[in-house]
């Protein structure tokens, strides 16, 4: 099930928040962006309920996530489209609903982040994992796992509802970079790039591998973790048994990640997939010739990827000293170019932001001043 938020690769955009708001600030969130052209979506596995018959005509689509049953699509304009199985609603999208940034799909519900940082949830409710909680607003980042929904806030704090152990938040959390949710774990990327994962862990999920860091973003299956370092490389644990934490020998350049129930998946630079784990449904064989591939995402028994649109941008990630923001990405994805906004809402306007660039030891970087109204960044080919 495709737990942690879709990611747009073709735009890595972190959120501050300027001293003006008097509001913490340590974060390198990554969001979807549905500010720039993007492609068609492709869908393979298990299709029981019609989740990988992609509806006739559907384009511009930024981000992609999918539940068990049913998957769902974030288009350019704010909206979004969701087919596959509806026994609870999870694929009948609230009315009116636009000015969407991100989505996130659950075991049998649906969420959504809009550009306001407000989040609306429907689909199955057993559990409380569609009852938003009073009063939450400053969201920038939705994770949903199969009864439980988790919210990450501007502030690096992180709040979650539903049933279930991955939904007791540590106290102590703070300085959050980016969330996952699995069948009933979470996982929560530091802004120090360590990882931290609390609920069930019967499988070891939640069991972080002595000495990890560098991580630059966290994804969740059934019973396993999975994570992507600043390097291009993949690191996985938890639940071994259907192969999906074996990573595959070589496998680097990675930009992405999505776990399914028991599948990995990884987007590379290149715009290629790899996937490895169950394949009892096909879920794991990758189309052939597919290319191109700029988001994906992995559901029970399926994979939905999307295809087509701008260059794939690498990881953006940030760090806050004092009154500084420090951007960095690879030094190899050479040609791009830093841009910020002050809204999400479509049609977002960017700007080219000032700021000499320094290439240290593999890594491209630019330090700019914290001042002013919060700012979204992101990573765009001129």
């Amino acid at each position: 099930m495709n737990k942690p938020i879709s990611i747009n690769p073709r735009r890595a955009a972190v959120l501050w928040v300027g001293p003006a708001l008097n509001l913490f600030l340590f974060l390198a969130a990554l969001l979807p962006l549905n500010a720039a052209p993007s492609g068609t979506v492709v869908a393979w596995g298990w299709n029981r309920y019609g989740q990988t018959t992609v509806p006739v005509g559907l384009s511009d689509v930024t981000a992609i996530a999918a539940g068990t049953d049913h998957t769902v699509a974030l288009k350019s304009d704010g909206t979004v489209v969701a087919w596959g199985r509806n026994l609870y609603g999870q694929t009948t999208i609230p009315v009116g609903l636009n000015e969407v940034i991100a989505v996130a799909a659950g075991e049998h519900h649906t969420v959504a982040l809009k550009s306001d940082s407000t989040v609306v949830a429907w689909g199955n409710n057993d559990f409380g994992q569609t009852t938003i909680p009073v009063g939450l607003s400053g969201v920038i980042a939705i994770a949903a796992g199969d009864y439980h929904t988790v919210a990450l806030k501007g502030d690096g704090t992180v709040s979650s509802w539903g049933s279930g152990s991955g939904n007791g938040v540590p106290s102590d959390l703070n300085q959050v970079n980016a969330i996952a949710a699995g069948k009933d774990h979470t996982v929560a990327l530091k802004s120090d790039g360590t990882v931290l994962a609390w609920g069930d862990g019967v499988s070891g999920q939640t069991n972080i591998p002595v000495g990890l860091s560098g991580v630059a973003a966290v994804a969740a299956g059934d019973y396993f973790s999975v994570v992507l370092k600043s390097n291009g490389t993949v690191v996985a644990w938890g639940r071994p048994y259907e192969g999906q934490t074996t990573i595959p020998v070589g496998l680097n350049g990675v930009i992405a990640i999505a776990a399914g129930d028991y599948h990995s998946l990884a987007l590379r630079s290149d715009g290629t997939l790899a996937a490895w784990g169950a394949n009892n449904q096909g879920q794991t064989i990758v189309p052939a010739g597919l290319s191109g591939v700029i988001a994906v995402a992995g559901g029970w028994l399926h994979t939905v990827a999307i295809v087509g649109g701008d260059v794939i941008a690498p990881t953006l990630t940030a760090l806050a000293s004092g009154n500084n923001l420090t951007l960095s990405w690879p030094a190899p994805a050479l040609g791009y170019q830093l841009e910020s906004t002050l809204s999400l809402s479509p049609p977002a306007l960017w700007s080219t932001e000032s700021g000499s660039l320094q290439t240290n030891g593999g890594t491209i970087s630019v330090v700019l001043p914290i001042t002013g109204e919060r700012k979204f960044y992101r990573l765009a080919k001129p």
